[in-house]
C-alpha cells in the first residue's frame, strides 16, 4: 500500500509507465491496468482506471507473503503467509497459458495475492498483490 515515490526510495531505482508490463498481470477487470514500473528489475506498480490497486514483481530478489520467485507449486500453500478466504485458479489460464495464476482473496478485507506458476517448471515465475482484489477480479464469475 506503499505510493509508488516511496516504493522507488525504498528500492533506489525509478519506475516510469510500461505497457509491456500490462499483459503480465493477472488482472479479470472490467476497468483498464496499467503498470509504472522497471522492466529490467522485474518490479511495477499496477494501477487500474487510473488509481493504485497493487504491486507485481518478476525478479528472484523480491518476495511477497512468504513466497519467493523459484519456489515449487507444492511449497506454495504451505509457505504463504497471506490471510486469504479462498484460492482458486482461472480456467482460461489453464487451458490457454504457459503460466497458471493462483488466486488468493480475502473478501472480506478485499485484497487479493496472485501466485503465478509455469505450468513446465511448476516454479513460481511472479507475485502480484492486488489492495482492491474486489476490482481486479470483477469480470469473473464464480458459478
Amino acid at each position: 500500500r506503499m505510493s509508488e515515490e516511496r516504493i522507488e526510495s525504498e528500492l533506489g531505482f525509478a519506475l516510469e509507465n510500461d505497457p509491456s508490463m500490462v499483459k503480465l498481470i493477472y488482472a479479470y477487470t472490467e476497468g483498464e491496468v496499467t503498470v509504472s514500473g522497471n522492466r529490467e528489475r522485474g518490479v511495477g506498480v499496477v494501477y487500474i482506471d487510473g488509481v493504485q490497486s497493487g504491486l507485481h514483481i518478476d525478479n528472484s530478489k523480491y518476495g511477497m507473503f512468504g513466497i519467493e520467485l523459484g519456489m515449487g507449486e507444492t511449497e506454495v500453500n504451505g509457505a504463504i503467509t497471506f490471510d486469504y478466504e479462498e484460492e482458486y485458479t482461472v480456467l482460461n489460464d489453464i487451458s490457454e497459458g504457459t503460466s497458471t495464476a493462483m488466486f488468493f482473496q480475502n473478501f472480506s478485507r478485499g485484497d487479493c495475492f496472485v501466485v503465478v506458476v509455469n505450468d513446465m517448471t511448476h516454479r513460481v515465475v511472479a507475485l502480484t498483490y492486488f489492495t482492491d482484489g474486489n476490482k481486479a477480479t470483477n469480470s469473473l464469475s464464480f458459478d
